[in-house]
């Protein structure tokens, strides 16, 4: 018996030995080594992106009896997924920018003359790396949000991302909400952390150089598409497309997150998403993309273009993502040129992430005071999302872009769902895969992989339809 048990003994050391000297040998070789840090990174810590001395909420005394557990740190996630080496590869680099952002930021300050830099306008947030960030969460409430709709988004929110880091909120809408809405919200978020203000009657007046009359009858022309005979839309659209910025009640923040309502979280988010934009270096951020209706914006394009002709500081680094002409690597085209058809691509607004202060930058307030003289606004029907995302393509460079794969939204029929098992196991999402809109055709979050050269998630062809 004891001489049966010594050969299964000594049969076991062989093994464990032969081993070592195997992962020994094949660890000294290059590629070996190369393979090996790609399948078996240092897991990620998000900890420094997650504030964990802000106040909580008490579980089971909040209006909505928060009952989840403590969030755990990201650093439980599977070290052996590719795709976390290479993001923490990806975050090395653009923290490196982000020090260069930084230098050329100090460079803009202490030169007067160059008084519309952007980095000028960018140096607020890039100066706070390593704090938690100015950041707000802004729900643009129309006439048919009901409560119930409100108070939906807003659980989701708190529950999945916002329960401990309680950031605040803002609400905006046309007119005042009713005082029973306004008392039902703060009872739930507390007054503190939750203002409501109204947009200003002269951001929803005909501004002086729109025929009202040439809009009447745009409206009238367009009544088959939709929101065409819509007043009120386009009285909106131009107000988010340039001028929610100035709101006073988002003066003296960084950052924002658009959750409007109808907006629903339904996975985990383990980090503070604010602060990974910041000390990333990123200046926007999105989860849903999709093709707008060309009769809706037959000018816009045109316009755009004599725009570019005719000002300098263009940086279409993504220009792939808007343009067929990224069928080459849009990095590696320096400009947009009129041979370049536009594609209709945008990201939703109603989801985006982003830096305040670029919005407030003179160029890009530039941009949209010539769209908004050119009347496209009233004699089309121009969304907010396109303009959003040409403000952005013609201004940031494709490394100042987020997609968030991990953050799982939905917006009515439209999705957007981990297709990573780990992130969607691990973010205890309760949407389903095969809802995810990513790489639908009507979709353009295939086309924005593609346009920063970055490989698409595994089983994303499943979803190609």
């Amino acid at each position: 018996m004891s001489i049966h048990i010594s050969k299964r003994i000594t049969r076991v050391v062989l093994i464990i030995v032969l081993v070592v000297v195997s992962i020994s040998v094949l660890s000294n070789h290059a590629t070996t080594q190369d393979i090996y840090k790609d399948y078996v990174p240092t897991a990620l810590d998000f900890s420094a992106y997650y504030n964990d001395d802000s106040p909580k909420l008490p579980s089971g005394n909040s209006k909505f009896d928060f009952a989840i557990s403590s969030v755990s740190s990201l650093g439980a996630l599977p070290s052996a997924d590719p795709s976390i080496w290479k993001k923490q590869k990806e975050d090395d680099e653009f923290k490196k920018k982000l020090a260069k952002a930084k230098e050329e930021a100090k460079k803009a300050e202490e030169n007067p003359d160059d008084k519309d830099h952007l980095y000028k306008f960018l140096a607020p947030s890039f100066a706070n790396e390593g704090r938690r960030p100015s950041a707000v969460l802004i729900s643009v409430i129309n006439v048919d949000d009901d409560l119930q709709k409100i108070l939906e988004t807003v659980y989701s929110v708190e529950t999945k991302f916002n329960n401990k880091l309680k950031y605040p909120w803002v609400f905006i809408s046309k007119d005042p909400l009713p005082e029973p809405t306004v008392s039902t919200i703060e009872s739930v978020l507390g007054i503190e952390n939750c203002k409501f203000g109204t947009i200003p009657e002269s951001d929803w007046a005909y501004p002086s150089y729109i025929d009202k009359n040439k809009a009447a009858v745009s409206r009238a022309q367009m009544f088959k598409l939709d929101f065409g005979s819509s007043e009120s839309y386009r009285h909106m659209a131009r107000y988010l497309s340039g001028l929610i910025w100035e709101h006073p009640l988002l003066q003296g923040f960084d950052w924002y997150w658009r959750i409007d309502p109808g907006s629903v979280l339904t996975c985990d988010i383990q980090y503070d998403l604010f602060r990974w934009m910041q000390d990333t270096g990123k200046v926007f951020g999105f989860t849903l993309s999709g093709r707008e209706e060309p009769d809706t914006m037959k000018t816009l394009w045109d316009k755009t273009r004599n725009y570019i002709d005719s000002h300098k500081n263009i940086h279409p680094d993504l220009r792939g993502f808007v343009t067929n002409a990224g069928e080459a690597k849009a990095g590696k085209n320096d400009k947009i040129t009129k041979n370049d058809d536009y594609n209709n691509c945008y990201f939703w607004s109603n989801s985006e992430l982003g830096n305040l202060n670029y919005w407030r930058s003179p160029l890009v307030k530039n941009y949209f005071d010539y769209l908004d003289h050119e009347g496209g606004f009233f004699y089309e029907r121009w969304a907010d999302h396109t303009v959003h995302t040409l403000s952005t393509v013609l201004f940031l460079e494709k490394r100042q872009f987020h997609f968030f794969p991990d953050v799982g939204f939905s917006f009515g029929e439209y999705k957007n769902c981990p297709l990573e098992d780990f992130l969607w196991k691990e973010n205890n999402c309760a949407c389903d895969q095969g809802d995810d809109n990513s790489f639908r055709k009507r979709s353009c979050t295939g086309r924005y992989y593609e346009s920063i050269e970055k490989g698409k998630p595994e089983g994303h062809q499943d979803h190609d339809y």
